[in-house]
This record gives C-alpha cells, structure tokens and sequence, in this order.
C-alpha cells in the first residue's frame, strides 16, 4: 500500500514539475513591448484622434495607431527593437522621436508634444533621460536582444537535464520499492 502511494506521489511530482517548466518557458519566450503616450499641443491641451505612426527601423514593421478622446496612444505586442514614433496632425508641425529602443516586456512611454505649423515642418523629440514607468510599481530589468537570442538556445538543454534528472528520480523511486 505505502508502495503505491510513493509512486502515485513521485508520478504527480513528475508530472507538475513538467507543467511547470512548460509555463515557465512560454513565460520566458515573450519578445515583445508596448509603446504608448499622450498626443498634446503647445499648451499642453490633449489631441484627440491624432494618428501616430510608429515605424520599426530596419525592420520594416509599421503600425498606425490613433490617440483616444484623451489624447492617449497604445501600441502593444511590439518587437523588441528599435522605432520612430510620430504624428501629423492637421495644422501642426510633424513631430518625430526617432531611435527609439524598446526592450523585451518594457512599457515604453513616447509623449508626442505638437508645435502648430504647416505639415512640412518637422520638431524632433528626443529624450535623454529614462523614463520612469509611472503606471505600476513594479520593479524590472531590461534583457538585450543578445540575451533573447542566448534564452532560445540555451532553453532547450536545460530542458533536456531536467528530463533527465526527473526520469532518474523516478528509476530511484521504482528502485526503493520492495521486491514483491
């Protein structure tokens, strides 16, 4: 009796470990961000419906997005990579941030800030400083593409000891078993 139990036990132990390591590999697999920000004028007024364009440099990805009632843009499940970001709205100079770098899982925060002027005048943002994730508390780090790149090829043996260490653990519980 005690014998069956051990091996039903050391079977769903083997068997939630492989869930496990499926989901976290999925969890690790994701590659992709978010661009988002507020469209707004001189005055700091918000743009409604101004459309933006976000461009993937060397890659030729393109999105076109609009902003809300509130001037607010969303661009999620981008690549990782770098972009330019822009906006033309009618009556105000085009505004361009180029080179910029959105990392694997990052929300990356662009304001588009509009200068009135004709359509053929381009103000180009740029920033600096990092910005500092204002939506949530949560702490993270930032992983290259380098880093992706080694994930993808390192997974699968780790994978592969894993399957090994588990089938050796239950040829030891079949081991520990009395001779009947």
């Amino acid at each position: 009796m005690e014998v069956r139990m051990l091996k039903k036990l050391g079977l769903q132990l083997v068997l939630v470990l492989i869930g496990a390591l499926f989901f976290s590999a999925h969890a690790q697999t994701t590659t992709v961000g978010t661009i988002s920000g507020t469209v707004r004028d001189e005055k700091g007024a918000v743009v409604p419906k101004a459309e933006v364009s976000i461009q993937g440099e060397g890659t030729g990805l393109s999105r076109t997005v609009n902003s809300d009632d509130n001037g607010f843009y969303l661009a999620n499940s981008l690549p990782a990579g770098r972009y330019t970001v822009s906006t033309a709205p009618h009556g105000f100079k085009k505004t361009v941030a180029p080179a910029v770098d959105l990392h694997v899982s990052e929300n990356k925060v662009v304001n588009l800030d509009l200068q009135v002027g004709q359509v053929s005048e381009t103000v180009t943002v740029s920033s600096d400083a990092s910005p500092v994730e204002t939506r949530s508390g949560e702490l993270s780090s930032l992983i290259s593409e380098k880093q992706v790149t080694e994930l993808t090829v390192i997974a699968p043996i780790r994978f592969s000891k894993i399957v090994l260490w588990l089938s050796a653990l239950v040829r030891i519980l079949q081991l520990s078993q009395p001779a009947r």
